[in-house]
């Protein structure tokens, strides 16, 4: 008789535990995943933080943290980790009642993309680990990789030769005693130009304009149209690192610089699109809108890019980065080109493909480039 009571003692005492575990193991549980920073440099190296906190007095003995992430965020430490078509990371800890834990988990930024975790759920059970109870956690922490930054010698002379003729063709020192109007004023002006006269009238900031001086704006045209049979994105890849690059080295000379794309945002649909200016904070936003395109959207006809080039061709230096070579294509080109716009198109090429085939009317204003240094 004893003996069916203790049983019976016993079965109520489980059942009593798995009651209470089943309605309040993951009641007040706050759990997260989120990035060390919003925004990182390709090839950097940033922290994941995995939180969860059990704001009650009901322990929790085993607790399974589960989430995803993208291959192009490697894990130096593969403890707890298995690669497939993503990361899937496990960590298994125990929790007391009011109690906190955080983990840092080390990626580094293989790819620039923007990057979000897909799934982070929360596995426990009760105390006999009789039964699994399960929870989903939504995150909102985002990572933007910028596009790879080319810091080598033959990018900055490729930079340099583009817009070398345009720099020695025109004078970038202003000269007072030679004025020829006032315009509004832009951000890369010195504050040595307003017209404090014309601003009172005008009521908005003017500035002197010289004859000698024409402002060495800079617009880069990026095509991102697939450009071989097997769909292969390597050059569109190398395509965006010099659109990114090329606009960090003028910011470094102050040239007024914008970008235009025929993509698509991975967030948004829109193109690519960015007014001039100059200095690190907007080489910045450019590279951040870089990194937000989506290679497997459709992106827009390039034609109808070069069909509306912004602003007067004159006072611009074009320069056209596209992998895409089609005889089309060239022949737009040709044509703005015939339309006075002073226009260099770079073609980035991979070893182990073809070479592009350029005709011969348009090889005066096309380089093919080839990486010399893939770090």
């Amino acid at each position: 008789m004893q003996v069916f009571v203790i049983l019976a003692l016993i079965s109520l005492l489980i059942f009593a535990q798995y009651s209470i575990y089943r309605k309040f193991a993951l009641h007040e549980v706050r759990a997260g995943i989120r990035f060390s920073s919003s925004t990182a440099e390709c090839g950097e190296t940033v922290m994941i933080f995995e939180e969860i906190e059990n704001r009650k007095r009901l322990p929790l003995v085993q607790i399974l943290l589960r989430f995803e992430a993208p291959r192009e965020l490697s894990f130096p430490d593969m403890t707890n980790t298995a690669l497939s078509d993503l990361y899937y990371r496990e960590d298994l800890i125990s929790l007391g009642g009011w109690k906190r834990h955080v983990r840092q988990i080390t990626v580094r930024c293989k790819k620039r993309g923007y990057y979000t975790f897909k799934r982070f759920t929360v596995t426990t059970c009760d105390l006999l680990m009789l039964m699994k109870f399960h929870g989903s956690f939504s995150s909102n922490s985002s990572l933007t990789v910028l596009p790879r930054y080319l810091n080598t010698p033959d990018v900055s002379a490729l930079f340099m030769s583009a817009i070398g003729e345009r720099v020695n063709r025109y004078s970038l020192v202003n000269n007072p005693f030679t004025f020829s109007g006032i315009r509004e004023y832009q951000p890369y002006d010195s504050l040595n130009r307003i017209n404090w006269n014309a601003t009172v009238r005008k009521d908005e900031l003017m500035v002197n304009t010289s004859d000698n001086t024409i402002s060495p704006e800079i617009t880069i045209l990026l095509n991102v149209a697939r450009y071989s049979p097997d769909h292969s994105t390597e050059c569109i890849e190398k395509a965006i690192s010099l659109a990114y690059s090329f606009s960090v080295l003028a910011a470094r000379e102050s040239i007024p610089v914008s970008v235009h794309a025929n993509s698509r945002d991975i967030r948004t649909g829109e193109s690519v699109s960015s007014i001039h200016g100059t200095g690190k904070e907007h080489a910045r936003q450019i590279g951040q809108a870089l990194a937000g395109i989506d290679l497997d959207q459709v992106p827009t006809p390039f034609e109808n890019l070069l069909n509306t080039v912004p602003g007067n061709l004159r006072n611009r230096q074009l320069i056209i980065l596209s992998p895409n070579y089609d005889t089309g294509l060239q022949k737009e080109i040709l044509r703005l080109a015939g339309e006075g716009a002073r226009a260099v198109w770079i073609v980035p090429c991979a070893v182990h493909e073809k070479t592009p085939r350029i005709l011969p009317e348009i090889r005066p204003i096309a380089i093919l480039w080839e990486e010399r240094y893939n770090g």
